[in-house]
């Protein structure tokens, strides 16, 4: 969530540029590409892309080249001077700093192994398939956004291709104006960013949540295909589309107050039905709160072992509960030790023993739409 608000204010900054070229502007983005890249790696890909492409889009002016080489000397060095002040490890050595701190980010997520359930099987992360993200974003956006995303989206291609085809000696633009050219450097970094995710990002897991930042353009475009629809000035259409979004909000919201707090396992309306338990859920663990909660209500031992066997640490989940609680109870890591055992079923990569059924019995049980999403286990006394 953080990084997708610093990219939606720098979308927000890189068309406050385009619309008005002026120092103030350059410098504030600047400043926005520095945070952007600062917070996560994949910030530097919608940096370059824009100033790659705003060099284009600007040195069509032939007459202002001296104004035009200022403009981007001064959006690259602002950028660089507050990427260096942000960062205090680049201080002493800034390029050399910068490319090893870049190269060790990568090389520590693509080797960061974990089991991932995807499509009903258990998969090491270094091993999903290229569709791994592709498919967690189809099954865990409202249906409605989909449906006009993918319009917008092909709309926007068909007029790109349309522009390139029809471009001659008198007709050199593929943007007629600013907000062509807005429109056009937002399919690309989402294709681009897309592409370098699938090609070169060894390790998947926690649905697309990595390339949740492009949630912007991709309501952008949502719009744009819901407005292009509403142009067609039918009536019957019209009242289509608003009754599918009137449904689609409602459909949303009460299932997300019914299911509070545990929208974080959403899925949409048709994978909901048929997928859900054919992928990971809670794999962060927060229902672990809960269900610790509940033990410390319904135990009144002064001291209480508990265990997880899933990927989740309690020793995070824990730091949200008062200091009485807190000094309530004991985490271990010998399972036989524990009165209580949470599963959150996110699986560790070590093998775990199964559950001994003679040792532990099912004590509480979280659902979402009738399926599990985390179980605690009492040990018989």
């Amino acid at each position: 969530i953080f990084f997708f608000s610093i990219f939606i204010s720098f979308l927000y900054v890189v068309q406050k540029l385009i619309n008005e070229n002026n120092i103030k502007n350059l410098i504030i983005l600047g400043f926005s590409s520095a945070l952007l890249i600062n917070a996560k790696i994949l910030g530097i890909i919608p940096v370059i892309i824009f100033i790659l492409i705003y060099s284009f889009y600007i040195f069509d002016d032939k007459k202002n080249i001296f104004k035009n080489l200022k403009t981007i000397f001064i959006l690259l060095l602002s950028t660089f001077f507050f990427i260096v002040l942000l960062w205090p490890y680049l201080w002493f050595n800034p390029v050399d700093n910068f490319i090893k701190g870049f190269s060790d980010i990568i090389k520590a997520h693509n080797n960061l192994v974990v089991l991932t359930y995807f499509s009903g099987e258990y998969l090491s992360s270094t091993n999903t398939p290229w569709y791994f993200r592709i498919v967690w974003f189809l099954i865990s956006t409202p249906v409605i956004v989909i449906m006009f995303f993918i319009t917008g989206f092909f709309l926007q291609i068909k007029k790109m291709i349309s522009r390139i085809m029809n471009l001659n000696e008198k007709n050199v633009d593929i943007w007629n104006n600013k907000l062509d050219f807005y429109d056009f450097y937002l399919v690309i970094s989402l294709l681009f960013i897309t592409f370098i995710t699938v090609k070169f990002n060894d390790s998947q897991f926690n649905g697309w949540r990595h390339l949740y930042f492009l949630y912007g353009i991709i309501l952008y475009l949502s719009v744009y295909g819901y407005t292009k629809i509403l142009s067609l000035k039918n009536k019957f259409i019209k009242k289509i589309l608003n009754f599918l979004i009137i449904f689609s909000i409602i459909y949303n919201s009460s299932w997300i107050i019914k299911n509070h707090p545990y929208q974080n396992n959403y899925f949409n309306f048709f994978s909901n039905r048929y997928l859900m338990n054919k992928f990971d859920l809670d794999y962060w663990g927060l229902s672990n709160f809960q269900a610790i909660k509940y033990i410390l209500k319904n135990d009144n031992k002064n001291k209480i072992n508990i265990g997880s066997i899933s990927f989740a640490d309690l020793n995070m989940t824990i730091l949200k509960l008062n200091s009485d609680n807190r000094k309530r109870l004991n985490i271990v890591y010998d399972y036989k030790k524990a009165d209580y055992l949470i599963e959150s079923y996110m699986k560790r990569i070590r093998k775990i023993d199964a559950i001994n059924g003679k040792m532990y019995k099912k004590y509480y049980e979280i659902k979402v739409n009738k399926i599990p999403i985390n179980t605690v286990y009492k040990k018989v006394e």
